[in-house]
């Protein structure tokens, strides 16, 4: 059985997300610990990771309408 290899941009996503997650509970711990300006690094920790989403659902639409053409070419 031939193992499936993941795209670069699903492991960009996969690794950004899981930053982001490790950071906004680092950043909790901190705020129980009295720092300052919590919500503001929350928010761009938010912000980062809402925007490579973003990126790269644009790039899977952009991608699936080509592979649909392309089989749409194959089966007429």
């Amino acid at each position: 059985m031939k193992k499936k290899r993941i795209e670069t941009s699903k492991k960009a996503l996969g690794g950004t997300l899981i930053f982001c997650a490790a950071f906004a509970v680092a950043v909790l711990v901190g705020w129980f610990m009295g720092l300052p300006d919590v919500l503001g690094i929350l928010g761009l920790t938010f912000a980062l990771g809402t925007l490579v989403v973003k990126f790269y659902m644009d790039k899977a639409a952009r991608e699936n309408v080509q592979k649909i053409k392309l089989n749409a070419n194959k089966d007429a």
